[in-house]
């Protein structure tokens, strides 16, 4: 989905996954020469060489390396190494160790929480750690996302419906920033010299 957003907004794009997307193929297609995939070799690795990259992004990914073998750290000096001097990393859905949903959802039988949570110092370190200067970060998503599809479908499935959710997220949002469920954040490679 991610791909499929960025190939939308004019972008090439390099993924990469453990294992195998579905639909590669009409991301391929749709891409029209601007996408690629590449299978890594391990959970922290990127097959691909230094500095060949304008920006990475990870899109609900970083919170889980530690569970596949790998670590943040090294996974975000990886990142470093393939950004191009003055690149970015854009990192979303990154879990606030202070969410509101996440404690609901550890203490509530069959829902998922995220085993590994953060709070902005563990970002700050975590950037500075790969050599990445943190340039924003900010908290948002008050209310789960999962909510909006149990709204009836003549709300839930229009762009009416979404833009209702998401104006009162939002309006949630401002008033409860600490206890939102993610983390949006950007850093930036340092240009040498």
């Amino acid at each position: 989905m991610w791909s499929f957003a960025l190939l939308c907004g004019g972008y090439s794009v390099g993924a990469v996954d453990l294992v195998e997307p579905p639909l590669v193929e009409r991301l391929v297609a749709f891409g029209q020469g601007r996408y690629e995939f590449a299978a890594a070799a391990d959970p922290v690795t990127l097959p691909f060489d230094d500095a060949s990259f304008d920006a990475v992004t990870s899109c609900g990914v970083l919170e889980h390396v530690r569970e596949t073998g790998g670590a943040e750290d090294k996974s975000l000096s990886e990142i470093a190494r393939v950004l191009k001097p003055g690149g970015h990393f854009v990192c979303c859905h990154f879990p606030n160790r202070l969410s509101w949903i996440d404690a609901v959802a550890t203490r509530t039988r069959g829902l998922y929480s995220h085993p590994f949570k953060y709070d902005r110092h563990d970002i700050e370190r975590l950037a500075a750690d790969a050599g990445l200067q943190l340039r924003e970060c900010r908290r948002y998503g008050a209310l789960p996302r999962n909510m909006a599809s149990r709204l009836p479908r003549r709300l839930a499935d229009t762009p009416s419906g979404a833009s209702l959710f998401d104006a009162l997220d939002a309006g949630l949002g401002a008033i409860a920033r600490p206890l939102c469920q993610n983390y949006l954040w950007v850093a930036r490679r340092a240009v040498a010299g």
